[in-house]
């Protein structure tokens, strides 16, 4: 009878001990969960997230996020839609948020909230380097600009252009590369683009185009998340560590290090955003 009993208590004690193996692996994995910010990127934007020859991401957006993650001592686990399936991945709680000098405007901010700004981009427009009769926005009533599908350039040319006297010409943004293409060929007669990365557009795709004009808007990027107590909290947690990169100048060291200058000097990122928010105010 002893040896029977000496065996069930060595079984029950098993049992016990596997039992409580598997709610730790519970907890580990829950644990690991909260340790992981979620990114959805394309990966398609020249400078600020792009694919390289070893097949890593780069840019300055990875960059940004790989210190944000380091710092809140979280691993950053990428994601790669189109721009499209970025936000699509976001309403869906696939992803936690999304990057790719994605910007803040009335429209998105009825749908989600937005990071503190980590970065500022002047727009203006390209057209042929043949072409000396387009300099300005006007200039193109009666014609074609080509933007990219989903981006927010839409929401800004639509506000500068509201009785729709421009063409515009919507593509795909993992067909951002033939955009220039177009507007050499006479498919459209301008683009429109950032100023930190026409230079590298301009060289990567070897076509003989320019910049014209003044700057057109200044776009206001951000990180977007779902309007829920999760992505809210997430969102603090993350425009903390934007405001610290702000102001002990990591954001301008790798501005420097992507493109060469830093494009945000002189530029105020809450007046900026202030003119968002009174365009937001006035709608409502």
């Amino acid at each position: 009878m002893n040896g029977i009993f000496k065996h069930l208590l060595f079984f029950c004690m098993m049992i016990v001990i596997a039992s409580c193996g598997g709610n730790n692996t519970s907890k580990e994995t829950t644990a690991n969960t909260q340790d992981v910010i979620r990114v959805a990127t394309p990966g398609t934007h020249p400078l600020f997230t792009r694919v390289n020859a070893n097949g890593e991401l780069e840019g300055y957006d990875i960059d940004v996020w790989e210190e944000i993650g380091r710092r809140l001592n979280k691993k950053i686990e990428w994601h790669q839609f189109a721009l499209e399936g970025c936000f699509g991945a976001l309403d869906a709680g696939k992803v936690d948020t999304a990057t790719q000098q994605i910007s803040i405007t009335p429209a998105r901010l009825e749908k989600y909230i937005f990071s503190e700004p980590y970065f500022l981009s002047p727009f203006k427009l390209y057209v042929v380097g043949t072409n000396d009769t387009i300099t300005k926005l006007e200039d193109l009533y009666g014609k074609r600009l080509a933007l990219v599908t989903g981006s927010a350039t839409h929401e800004y040319i639509k506000e500068l252009d509201p009785e729709n006297k421009i063409e515009i010409i919507s593509l795909r943004a993992d067909s951002t590369a033939t955009i220039p293409s177009n507007v050499v060929n006479g498919k459209a007669e301008a683009a429109v683009t950032a100023v930190t990365v026409f230079p590298d557009l301009k060289e990567s795709s070897g076509l003989d185009i320019k910049m014209v004009g003044d700057i057109l808007f200044t776009q206001v990027n951000g990180f977007p998340f779902r309007k829920d107590e999760a992505g809210q909290k997430l969102r603090d947690e993350i425009s903390k560590v934007v405001v610290e990169m702000r102001e002990d100048g990591t954001l301008e060291k790798l501005a420097v290090k992507w493109f060469g200058y830093n494009p945000m000097e002189g530029l105020d990122p809450k007046a900026e955003l202030d003119k968002i928010m009174a365009k937001v105010n006035t709608n409502n």
